[in-house]
């Protein structure tokens, strides 16, 4: 369980009872906001707000903001982009305007809200990923003789921003 303690950060306590551990990367006054599917991430937020969702690696302690994954998303769609994807390099003509950022962003809202929550998670903008991009894609030539799936397509450009290191994000960024 991921709880406040004593020292306004967020500790893990065991299930079976023991000492609290505490989560590092977690910062003072982070509230837990819930777990990844896979249960290796905690979300947190500042307490108070709902601004702003960060996701914790439990495991190495380090932080990424979900709302720099949607903005990831979309310029990973773009091949002349000096870090894109080889899938988005190979097949892809013209990436995501920034209206698929937004639509991106809007729909993964959305559906959090309508889960009764009320910061987006990464499996937010997972679910909307499809129907805020598929049409925003446009394959270049041997994108379209090779038969190449634009779902499949854009899941594998939203693992690869996923799993941009911090200092590909920071680039990015800055």
């Amino acid at each position: 369980m991921a709880a406040i303690g004593p020292d306004l950060k967020v500790h893990l306590y065991p299930a079976d009872g023991g000492n609290a551990v505490d989560v590092a990367g977690s910062e003072t006054f982070d509230a837990p906001a819930g777990w990844t599917a896979d249960g290796k991430g905690l979300y947190v937020s500042q307490a108070g707000t709902s601004c702003r969702l960060d996701l914790i690696d439990v495991a190495s302690g380090r932080r990424s903001h979900v709302r720099d994954l949607a903005s990831l998303l979309v310029l990973s769609t773009h091949p002349q982009w000096e870090r894109a994807p080889e899938p988005a390099r190979r097949f892809v003509r013209y990436g995501a305007s920034p209206r698929g950022a937004q639509a991106l962003v809007l729909g993964a809202k959305v559906r959090a809200l309508s889960e009764g929550r009320y910061n987006v998670s990464v499996e937010d903008l997972r679910a909307v990923a499809l129907p805020a991009l598929r049409h925003r894609l446009i394959l270049n030539f041997e994108g379209e003789a090779e038969g190449v799936d634009v779902d499949r397509l854009i899941g594998e450009l939203m693992d690869s921003a996923q799993s941009m290191s911090g200092s590909q994000k920071e680039l990015f960024l800055r």
